[in-house]
């Protein structure tokens, strides 16, 4: 059983899962923990007694629960189910098991050690005869300066949400061919925005960053052509302007070009270049590091002698006259009197 493994939001709206929980709900409940039991090659042994012990010892199912459950799961596509020397496995198609899983280098990827054996007729061996080319990490993605597909909730679901299907993965021969085409030392810049803030702020966006990158790409009416570079520039300029948090202030950047009814990069960009001038109109004295005029800050400060003072002070003090024994007993008792009074 694995140590760790990455589960995703997406299953409550997975449709192969939805299909399993009007049949038997509980089996539903039981796939982000049969994804604990799968190993770094995402097979695990179709073995319910087994399954039993290792992964629901603490719950009320029966081996009959599960091995229904491994059923249903192969029916709808969830797994593939196959037996080899007389023994049942269960794999998940490697492409959308390391899309999730991305912790997984693909060094360890590549090296098949696995205590299973590997499937021989798995349905997606036919468009893939490499079972590991496919996924890569965020790592590796900003290294080739490729599509960046982050992890925001990792979990071998199989139905992603139509944003991350759009991602396509580089196999490794056109990734020569492209590379050959290309410049030796020259890098591609990302072209999404996703790809960027891996590069340039996040190599591993959580859940929330992932959700707000979508938001501010899908959903404010940008033209499909310009949307990623206007989502970028923004990253750019909460970069140059060295916010904390680099991602809110490029959402409220976003926001702002909504609400004004931008739908192209160069509008974007004219209204940032607007924005910027007017910073500088607004405070001319920024440029040489001095803090803006204030009648509050900048006032004229009289001049005063100190010492001048202390000496007339001290003077008057000498030039009275000492007082007696009895004045000062006379005025020690009058204040006594005025405290108790």
């Amino acid at each position: 059983m694995a140590r760790k493994r990455f589960i995703t939001s997406e299953m409550s709206s997975d449709e192969k899962l939805a299909e399993i929980a009007m049949e038997h709900p509980t089996a539903a409940l039981m796939w982000p923990w049969f994804i604990t039991g799968f190993d770094d090659w995402g097979r695990m042994e179709a073995s319910p007694i087994k399954i039993k012990l290792n992964i629901f010892p603490a719950f009320p199912f029966a081996p009959d629960d599960i091995s229904q459950a491994i059923d249903l799961f192969a029916e709808t596509g969830l797994v593939h189910k196959y037996e080899v020397d007389g023994k049942y496995y269960l794999a998940i198609d490697p492409d959308k098991y390391y899309k999730y899983q991305t912790y997984i280098r693909a060094s360890k990827r590549e090296v098949d050690t696995s205590n299973y054996p590997a499937p021989k007729d798995a349905p997606w061996m036919d468009s893939n005869d490499d079972l590991h080319a496919g996924a890569r990490s965020c790592a590796e993605e900003r290294e080739n300066a490729r599509i960046c597909i982050p992890s925001p909730s990792p979990s071998p679901s199989p139905s992603p949400s139509p944003s991350i299907a759009a991602a396509i993965y580089t196999e490794p021969g056109v990734l020569q061919e492209e590379e050959q085409q290309q410049s030796d030392d020259t890098e591609q810049k990302p072209d999404t925005a996703c790809s960027y803030y891996c590069q340039n702020i996040n190599p591993m966006p959580s859940q929330r960053e992932y959700q707000v990158l979508n938001s501010m790409t899908d959903t404010y009416g940008f033209d499909d052509s310009d949307k990623e570079k206007i989502v970028i520039l923004a990253l750019q300029e909460a970069i140059d302007f060295g916010a904390k948090s680099k991602l809110r202030y490029a959402e409220s950047i976003v926001q702002a070009w909504h609400k004004q009814s931008v739908k192209t990069f160069v509008q974007a960009e004219g209204l940032l270049r607007q924005w910027r001038e007017q910073k500088q109109r607004g405070h001319p004295q920024s440029k040489q590091g001095s803090r803006p005029s204030s009648k509050f800050i900048n006032f004229t400060q009289r001049s005063r002698d100190f010492n001048d003072i202390e000496k007339k002070i001290m003077q008057n003090r000498l030039s009275q006259p000492a007082k007696t024994a009895e004045e000062l007993m006379e005025e020690r008792r009058r204040q006594k009197e005025i405290v108790g009074g």
